[in-house]
């Protein structure tokens, strides 16, 4: 799952594939259910929905002859997110009410939770603000009842993703700065480079554009630590352009280019390559 995370996701197969042949081997059919699981949800973080659905269907059979509940609800989520991504959106619902009725009947609040901010996240994508907002209230009530750190700590970001949306950017920065606090104290440097990246888009709407720079160089120097090569070049990309790019001499902006470039060599992220060649080519005429 870390190497998942890092984007390095032909490591990430192999590990999972041998996990799977292994559980196999020793017939542990719960742990077959979460190396499949693991597979259903990789594949889906990198595009391939098809293949995805395959392991994540044959996951939730495994789980529900067993009867176990808590199987069922991590792979209803997954299959949810890949509904989503095809735009599918009735039967993302439909998958994660599911995730929410086994949810309370597991007495797992926390996965209640959670369900309830994938359905703020799909409202979200639907424009629907007014419901996504719902939502993801409802989730942070709970998570906040769970004194459940991270997990409130992704909402209030979303809550903040819903103001962003609605172009209320102080708003925002409010809410994305309460979720990067709770992120610090659970040293998750990850999670705390997204929120930064966010407050950048937040500040450079507000048109402060120092305050944008700070917390996009933040965000960098995160990834960068983290050896996610991938995210900290996107980053790299959105602080070379306009209206942040154009506070910076011509030879940063160049700089920060080349040096998205080479953290994404090896990577299977081509469509921000050939993002980064572009911009690099404008500047250079």
């Amino acid at each position: 799952l870390v190497l998942m995370s890092l984007g390095r996701w032909t490591e990430s197969e192999q590990s999972f594939a041998q996990a799977l042949e292994g559980f196999r081997k020793c017939e542990q059919p719960v742990e077959i259910g979460r190396a499949l699981n693991n597979l259903g949800r990789l594949y889906s973080e990198r595009g391939d929905l098809q293949l995805a659905q395959q392991y994540l269907q044959d996951a939730l059979q495994i789980f529900q002859t067993l009867r176990d509940r808590s199987g069922q609800i991590s792979v209803l989520n997954i299959l949810g997110v890949l509904q989503r991504r095809r735009s599918n959106f009735d039967e993302a619902e439909i998958l994660y009410r599911k995730s929410v009725g086994l949810s309370w009947e597991l007495g797992d609040h926390q996965s209640v939770a959670q369900a309830l901010n994938n359905l703020g996240e799909l409202r979200r994508i639907q424009a629907d603000l007014t419901g996504a907002q719902k939502f993801y209230e409802e989730g942070l009530q709970i998570s906040r009842a769970l004194n459940d750190s991270e997990l409130t700590a992704a909402l209030l970001g979303n809550i903040g993703l819903v103001f962003a949306g609605r172009n209320r950017w102080a708003e925002a920065v409010k809410w994305h700065k309460e979720s990067l606090e709770l992120k610090k104290v659970l040293g998750d440097l990850e999670r705390q480079a997204i929120t930064l990246n966010n407050l950048g888009v937040a500040y450079e709407n507000l048109g402060n554009t120092t305050a944008a720079l700070e917390s996009y160089e933040t965000a960098v120097a995160l990834l960068k630590q983290i050896g996610n090569k991938v995210n900290a070049a996107t980053v790299l990309i959105n602080l070379s352009q306009p209206p942040v790019g154009d506070k910076l001499p011509l030879a940063e902006r160049k700089k920060h280019l080349q040096e998205a470039l080479i953290l994404l060599e090896g990577s299977e992220a081509g469509t921000y390559q050939q993002l980064a060649k572009g911009l690099l080519a404008e500047l250079q005429d």
